[in-house]
């Protein structure tokens, strides 16, 4: 049995699952005041010891890698990258809006659109259609980083909208305005993507093996530069330096 460790540390909800193509064998979800750093072995550790998993029948580590918290992502990275590297396994990352959007089942002549709160008044998104395996989603486009308001420019312009994410909960009211009745906006429960959703489409898109320090084979996406690197960058316009 193949064996994939999923991990997500993205979103305030942060999880590890292990997970093989028969489906999920264990998962954890906590949304804590405790930061990923301080919370993700422990949790590894106490899902090994409630399987009876030890780290060396695991076969592959998938990652989420953005867009989503800066910290949280390299802290994903950094734990996933390093665990492959002691393995000898192969690292996959997995794109956080893929992970969100295909935690739902496709419905056709709908699209998906997850959205993440971005702060400053952005969400990041990805719009979907159904793959035509009657299992999955397609990315349309690029994943973006925009104000609520440009969220109808990314879309289609008829059908049904199926929007998920923290971003499409804070939101909800403005989104209601921009798309009415095609708006669908689903429960609370599809508010994070899961670490197990992270490790199966790892396994289902195959892998990329690990590096010993050379190209990054599990490269993080931001889709848009940290808040510091805006100011950093601003002050030296204002100095006259660009």
């Amino acid at each position: 049995m193949e064996l994939a460790l999923g991990i997500e540390t993205t979103c305030p909800t942060g999880g590890v699952a292990l997970v093989s193509l028969e489906g999920v064998l264990a998962e954890t979800n906590l949304t804590s005041s405790r930061t990923h750093s301080n919370r993700l072995l422990p949790a590894l550790e106490w899902l090994l010891q409630q399987t009876g998993v030890v780290l060396s029948q695991i076969d592959l580590i998938g990652v989420s890698c953005g867009p989503g918290s800066f910290t949280g992502i390299r802290i994903g990275l950094a734990t996933g990258k390093g665990l492959a590297f002691g393995l000898g396994i192969p690292v996959a990352s997995v794109p956080t809006l893929d992970a969100l959007a295909h935690g739902i089942h496709p419905c056709p002549g709908t699209v998906a659109c997850p959205l993440l709160d971005a702060r400053r008044g952005q969400v990041y998104g990805g719009v979907y259609v159904p793959d035509g395996s009657g299992k999955g989603w397609r990315l349309t486009g690029d994943y973006f980083s925009v104000a609520p308001g440009e969220v109808a420019r990314r879309l289609p312009g008829e059908g049904r909208v199926l929007f998920l994410g923290d971003g499409a909960c804070k939101y909800s009211k403005k989104l209601e305005e921009l798309f009415g009745e095609r708006a669908c906006l689903l429960d609370p429960l599809r508010f994070y993507p899961r670490a197990a959703t992270v490790g199966a489409l790892a396994l289902a898109r195959g892998v990329v093996k690990a590096t010993d320090g050379g190209e990054d084979s599990a490269a993080a996406i931001y889709v848009r530069a940290s808040e510091a690197e805006e100011k950093r960058k601003a002050g030296v316009l204002r100095r006259g330096l660009l």
